[in-house]
């Protein structure tokens, strides 16, 4: 209290200014609010997939590689179904909606069933027959067009089903900024198609623009949610007016500012960063409910025109700025990842947290002041009411209760080492939307009738990067070989390589789908497949990759999918898919032929790996930062250990609770240690300062040290971990499921937290103050008898 409340004191000069001139300070502060309300108004919303991915990953890097800078094309697919998709009047309404959607500004290129280029044997000579571009109308027109696309090694199985029923077309699109108006247009063209098929679309461009759909409904719904919440727990706790409204303008202020300094930093409301309002809404309210806490207990006893507030301020602002400056810690502790929405988050939060520890020190004790004081009544309410009455009982409880309680604490560590090693990981981006979302439903049905868009690529160079190299009949057979096995893999839905459409032109020159048995045979389909290559046309977007000019090197590109279970691979699919092929690799091919797997999809392996090593390094960097700020501000080792018990005790519940339920880390997910190391270590704070008050009133007596701490912190503990766990238990109505998992996980985490706080940290400070007492009568002991024998 001394070192608060001097003379000397430079927070209590500024309280000081505060109050006497309190309209420069509500000025000041509606100025600021104004200004950032209007760049928070023109903040992005934007939930692009790319974004998830480090720049400077290695998979991108191989990417461009082998692709150049177009490593942010992704594809839309517009398919349609009936028994007979080839009925004239609707193919020839297939065909209108594809040129519409052709003409959409983003839509860069397009493989549809009326451009592919095919082959005829013409006596001895092959004939390249022209892309058919508008849909033939004769029966023998008709049933040659399906011919020609159900034998096609590109067309069948990507732009026809196996049974027929399904016709598609794929739009590659650019790295959409501004998708909104495109998509919508990709929409209605393909709704326009329901009078003729059923309708079905995917890709990746049009889950970006769902899922910035949902994450735009949903903040302002997140936000009404956890702010009517917030205020039930104000009027609960205090049962006043100037109680509920004054600290909700606080965190509406603050939020407010948040936004606006995302606005102004440049980030986005992403599928990450939209859980930054709700937070700053809910864990800001804490600052408010301890300001008020104290406002309440020390009304009864105003001495002056305001100047008991600033003192009433000055007795809590230790517990303000260092709670305040750990939850910044552990939310900063994010900048040190290399995913940049996680590292938007981690900024983001800690300047909300910031404003509204401003906002609650300086704001609303200025507005207070400008009240009447509290009636009587209702600081009774804070000094004597039902939560007073429960702590005293908790109090001595944990006394009389050590052993079982550090029991209960041991057994929770021993079952999260038995289960943390088995959460998994999940980066299908497709999985975060509700189940019942049709772009879900459509994209599986898709995945199941054509194999889906999760396409890789398996390229092989030549030694030495010798020419022609892929024109020997030996060397092809071999990657024949290896392309076979690679089909045997019950992930693989079909394969494009040069060596399969070498096959096909043979079996159309010669009727035999095999590898051409002699060199000239090879060379000349070569040439033909060169000469498509070099027309650069849409239509042979495929035929570019599978082979460079001087046959030198050769790609086989494969579409994947988990037909059993239904959705695409990820993580450790993905993983084991690319052991396999490297392995088969090595076994079939020639030993100087080396080959490299790459694709969009495995860059989400190394994003697994980067966000466990992310993981690790910053809840390291939290931990001793925060180990370090309150053992500085304690001075002292112990008490710094005692304040981390209890995030410890939380994060391990967290991960138990992920294990047991099969919850897995993802984007969101793997934020919330480190948000429970930041905001946990409130509680334990709050509850070390007043600890020390008391032992040094009351040094000799345990039971009324830890009744008088626990009564006059536990109030505030328990109301501002209502408001935080409540208030985040709101994302449980979010769109994503990660956003719910981590309202769930976050509140839970919080929850065990300040459990630890109220129940295992004070077992841990009264087994020490026993040790500590015992110690100094054993001390005590022997300097008297060591006194005693001298006086002998």
């Amino acid at each position: 209290m001394k070192e608060t409340s001097g003379p000397r004191s430079l927070t209590l000069r500024l309280f000081t200014f505060s109050q006497r001139h309190p309209l420069l300070i509500i000025v000041f502060a509606a100025l600021i609010t104004v200004v950032l309300g209007y760049f928070a108004a023109r903040v992005e919303i934007r939930s692009e997939i790319e974004d998830l991915i480090p720049k400077d990953e290695e998979m991108t890097q191989l990417i461009r590689k082998y692709k150049g800078d177009a490593t942010d094309t992704n594809y839309l697919m517009l398919a349609v179904q009936r028994d007979d998709p080839f009925a004239p009047e609707a193919l020839k309404a297939f065909a209108a909606a594809i040129e519409q959607i052709g003409e959409i500004s983003s839509i860069e290129t397009v493989i549809h069933p009326f451009n592919i280029v095919s082959f005829s044997k013409r006596g001895s000579k092959l004939e390249i027959v022209p892309p058919a571009h508008t849909p033939p109308q004769r029966p023998e027109d008709l049933a040659r067009f399906r011919e020609l696309l159900t034998n096609d090694p590109i067309a069948g199985g990507l732009l026809i089903s196996k049974d027929g029923k399904v016709l598609s077309a794929l739009f590659a699109t650019a790295r959409l900024e501004d998708s909104r108006a495109d998509m919508r247009a990709f929409q209605r063209i393909a709704a326009s198609l329901e009078q003729y098929y059923k309708v079905y679309t995917t890709g990746v461009a049009l889950a970006t623009f769902k899922g910035t759909q949902y994450v735009t409904k949903d903040l302002p719904r997140l936000l009404a949610l956890t702010a009517a919440f917030i205020l039930l727990i104000y009027y609960l706790g205090f049962r006043s007016v100037r109680a509920v409204a004054l600290p909700m303008v606080v965190v509406v202020l603050g939020t407010i500012w948040t936004v606006g300094f995302m606005s102004l930093l440049g980030y986005s409301i992403t599928m990450v960063t939209i859980a930054t309002p709700p937070l700053v809404l809910t864990l800001g309210s804490s600052y408010s409910i301890h300001i008020l806490n104290q406002y309440y207990r020390e009304g009864a006893h105003q001495n002056g025109k305001g100047r008991w507030i600033v003192l009433s301020v000055s007795h809590i602002q230790r517990t303000i700025f260092l709670a305040a400056a750990t939850t910044v810690i552990g939310f900063a502790s994010l900048l040190s990842t290399r995913t940049s929405q996680i590292r938007e988050f981690g900024l983001s939060t800690s300047l909300g947290i910031v404003s509204c520890a401003l906002l609650s020190l300086f704001f609303l004790p200025t507005v207070l002041s400008l009240l009447k004081p509290p009636a009587i009544g209702q600081t009774k309410r804070v000094l004597r009411g039902g939560l007073h009455r429960i702590m005293q009982g908790l109090s001595r409880f944990t006394l009389r209760h050590p052993i079982p309680i550090l029991s209960g604490v041991v057994l929770i560590a021993v079952v999260f080492g038995l289960s943390v090693n088995r959460i998994g990981h999940q980066y299908d981006y497709f999985a975060y939307f509700p189940s019942n979302e049709k772009l879900v439903q459509d994209t599986r049905y898709l995945a199941e009738k054509l194999g889906g868009l999760q396409q890789l690529n398996f390229t092989l160079a030549a030694p030495n990067g010798e020419k022609n190299y892929f024109l020997t009949r030996e060397v092809l057979e071999k990657v024949d070989l290896f392309e076979q096995e690679l089909l045997d893999n019950p992930y693989v839905m079909n394969t494009i390589s040069f060596t399969s459409y070498l096959k096909h032109l043979n079996r159309v020159m010669t009727g035999q789908y095999s590898i051409p048995q002699t060199r000239g045979l090879i060379l000349l389909l070569a040439r033909y497949i060169k000469a498509i290559s070099a027309t650069q046309s849409a239509d042979n977007s495929f035929l570019n990759v599978i082979a460079n000019d001087d046959f030198s090197q050769v790609t086989i590109t494969f579409r994947v999918y988990n037909l059993e279970e239904g959705h695409y691979l990820f993580e450790d699919e993905l993983a084991v898919l690319a052991e396999q092929i490297y392995r088969d690799s090595e076994r079939l091919l020639p030993q100087e032929l080396k080959g490299e797997l790459w694709g969009n999809s495995l860059r989400f392996l190394s994003v697994s790996r980067i966000v466990n090593r992310d993981q690790r390094v910053s809840l390291l960097i939290s931990f001793l930062l925060i180990f370090a700020t309150t053992t500085i501000a304690f001075r002292s080792l112990f008490y710094g250990f005692c304040s981390l018990f209890p995030l410890i005790t939380g994060i391990i519940i967290n991960f138990i609770v992920m294990a047991l339920f099969k919850i897995p880390l993802d984007m969101t997910t793997v934020m919330i240690a480190n948000i429970a190391v930041g905001v946990g270590v409130d509680n334990s704070i709050h509850l070390l300062l007043q600890f020390r008050r008391q032992k040094k009133i009351y040094p000799d007596d345990i039971p009324r040290v830890f009744e008088n701490t626990l009564t006059i912190t536990g109030r505030p503990i328990l109301l501002t971990s209502a408001s935080i766990v409540g208030g985040l238990l709101i994302l449980v109505f979010a769109s994503f499921v990660p956003i719910v998992y981590f309202g769930i996980l976050v509140s839970l985490t919080l929850f065990a937290t300040a459990v630890g706080s109220l129940v295992v940290l004070p077992v841990i400070l009264s087994l020490a103050m026993r040790w500590s007492a015992k110690r100094s009568a054993r001390q005590k002991q022997g300097a008297d008898a060591h006194g005693s024998t001298r006086s002998r």
